[in-house]
């Protein structure tokens, strides 16, 4: 490959035919490599077996009652926890409020 002068045009720009073997060589890797993404035309799932219960379900240890989620943290027991998500109750919009706000940013953009 020799030096070409700055700003002078490529030998690609002055041969476009100089790009074919290059694009030829990346249509056939892809090719390839995509090849080897496919599944034969006779692919059969594998049959699996699963368990029709739980191994546990008879288990009288096991919970099987409705559980509510709502006080969730309060199960680790660490009063710093409880103060930060009371705060964050306290503090955050609810997503009317959010939305309120958007709505007035909105039209202030328009008035403005």
């Amino acid at each position: 490959m020799a030096i070409r002068e700055v700003g002078a045009p490529s030998e690609d720009r002055l041969n476009p035919g100089a790009r074919a073997p290059r694009a030829l060589g990346v249509v056939l890797l892809l090719i390839l490599a995509l090849g080897g993404c496919m599944i034969g035309p006779n692919f059969q799932p594998p049959k699996v077996s699963v368990a029709t219960s739980w191994q546990d379900t008879a288990d009288q240890r096991v919970g099987t009652g409705v559980t509510t989620y709502r006080d969730w943290w309060k199960t680790f027991g660490d009063p710093a926890l409880d103060r930060l998500v009371e705060h964050a109750y306290r503090d955050n919009l609810t997503l009317r409020q959010a939305g309120v706000r958007v709505l007035q940013a909105r039209a202030q953009l328009g008035v403005a």
